[in-house]
């Protein structure tokens, strides 16, 4: 069967209870597994600086202690990002020292950093890895913030 949406439908549509907010992920070490990656352009607020960025979506296991803490399922959708240093003209990653630091740490993560060998972004997809969750304020409300990235 097949659904075909309907925009001018779908705008029309109400409901009766608010939005809320989820319990966030407790600190720790998760494991997860990388989405499809999709690559997107940013300004930012002033205009002044603009780039390349992922965004990274994760598969998150999470642990039944955890389920129970932020009454939630197994798994957890969340989406990393990682601005990119491009060289001159953007088509290619500046690979000068301390550049890339987030990619840095997805190959490292998923065994994919190695000298000789071709490296291309979907390659990272389907790979397994270990993430670190801290928590960020974000309007007073504490946001899950993934700060690390490791073998499993």
């Amino acid at each position: 069967m097949s659904h075909i949406f309907d925009a001018e439908q779908f705008l029309n549509i109400t409901v009766d209870s608010p939005f809320t907010d989820r319990i966030p992920l407790p600190a720790g070490e998760y494991t997860a597994m990388i989405g499809t990656i999709k690559p997107r352009t940013w300004t930012s607020k002033d205009g002044t600086k603009s780039g390349v960025a992922l965004d990274i979506p994760l598969v998150v296991d999470v642990p039944a202690e955890a389920q129970q803490l932020c009454e939630c399922g197994p798994t957890m959708k969340l989406t990393d990002s990682a601005m990119l240093d491009l060289v001159e003209g953007g088509m290619g990653f500046d690979l000068g020292p301390g550049k890339n630091r987030v990619l840095k740490e997805y190959r490292d993560a998923t065994d994919l950093n190695r000298p000789g060998e071709k490296f291309g972004l979907t390659m990272l997809q389907g790979k397994v890895i270990r993430i670190k969750i801290t928590h960020d304020l974000y309007e007073g409300k504490p946001r899950e913030k993934i700060t690390g990235r490791s073998r499993v």
